[in-house]
């Protein structure tokens, strides 16, 4: 993580300070998301896992992250 001055975002509907700079990557390691099949919507567009490591949060940006529930 940086030690820059935070920003800040919207997740899952809730308004957060995270540092700026990070990347997708490192914001769900932050919020501590374990899920292995999470789901990140990155400004309303889906975003695939590969991706994280090279999209950077900015200030503003809406992010919803989704734990899927799989089953009948």
């Amino acid at each position: 993580m940086t030690t820059e001055p935070s920003i800040a975002i919207t997740v899952n509907g809730i308004e957060e300070s995270v540092p700026r700079g990070l990347t997708v990557e490192a914001l769900v390691a932050l919020l501590k998301e374990k899920t292995p099949h999470l789901l990140v919507e990155h400004n309303g567009e889906y975003i695939f896992p590969e991706q994280w490591t090279r999209i950077h949060v900015q200030s503003g940006d809406r992010l919803e992250l989704i734990q899927p529930c799989f089953g009948g």
